[in-house]
């Protein structure tokens, strides 16, 4: 289908956008990704061009152009969404691929392009269930909102222990954001500490003192750096008793 989109030489970094957006209310094959402008290019360093009025609608049980770029979706991983562009037919649409082993790069380059298309640019990288549809996701720009999912939880104290987050969110994201749930089951001082490393780079923490029995405090983190893809690091302090504390994932930024 030739597109109205306007083709042009872009100041802009491929991959730059405008108003981007995505939302799956009910986990689904299909989704439709728009934005006001997108930067595709062929290469950094190479032509570029403006996709005005992007919408486009994605079909993961489909192949080709509008769908999986080869075979089908992962179960219980992600895709990787592209923009993408034929400067030859003024022609625009969207092209998802297996995002689940490796960090996608901001212009395609898993496969050959459907025919004609030479131009792309990553617009999100978002999570499939067991049946390689999209769980329900909220997409704005380069953050991806997720259904919360607890990481990490123990009821003793640990020391810089790494956690895998694999399952959570995919190799592209950069910081996380959730909530931290601290509970205590006799009086004790609690506390939790996440961070990007072992040298506790991009801290974030949630300590009290004298919380008695039976109390809980629920708390929000956000911009967890990812110093490592999908893995952080998590060190509780427990003084007394047998308490529950966990921290939920709720968020990521590519």
């Amino acid at each position: 289908m030739i597109s109205s989109y306007i083709q042009a030489v872009a100041a802009a970094p491929i991959g730059t956008t405008a108003n981007a957006k995505m939302s799956v209310t009910t986990a689904s094959a299909t989704a439709t990704f728009t934005a006001d402008e997108v930067v595709v290019g062929t290469g950094f360093g190479g032509q570029t061009y403006r996709l005005v009025s992007y919408s486009k609608t994605i079909n993961l049980a489909t192949t080709g152009a509008g769908g999986m770029d080869a075979g089908t979706a992962p179960v219980s991983g992600y895709v990787a969404l592209y923009a993408i562009y034929n400067p030859s037919t003024s022609t625009s649409s969207i092209l998802a691929t297996n995002a689940t082993s490796a960090v996608m790069p901001s212009v395609y380059s898993a496969a050959p392009y459907p025919t004609g298309y030479t131009a792309s640019a990553l617009l999100t990288v978002v999570p499939t269930n067991s049946s390689s549809q999209f769980k329900v996701v909220t997409v704005r720009g380069r953050v991806v909102g997720i259904i919360s999912v607890n990481a990490f939880g123990t009821a003793v104290a640990v020391t810089n222990s790494v956690v895998s987050i694999a399952s959570i969110v995919p190799p592209n994201a950069v910081e996380i954001s959730g909530i931290f749930v601290l509970s205590a089951s006799t009086s004790s001082n609690l506390g939790l500490a996440l961070s990007g490393d072992t040298n506790q780079t991009s801290l974030q923490n949630l300590s009290l003192s004298n919380m008695t029995s039976a109390q809980a405090i629920i708390s929000s983190y956000a911009g967890l750096l990812l110093s490592t893809p999908q893995q952080f690091v998590a060190t509780a302090t427990v003084t007394a008793g047998t308490p529950s504390i966990s921290a939920s994932i709720s968020e990521y930024r590519l």
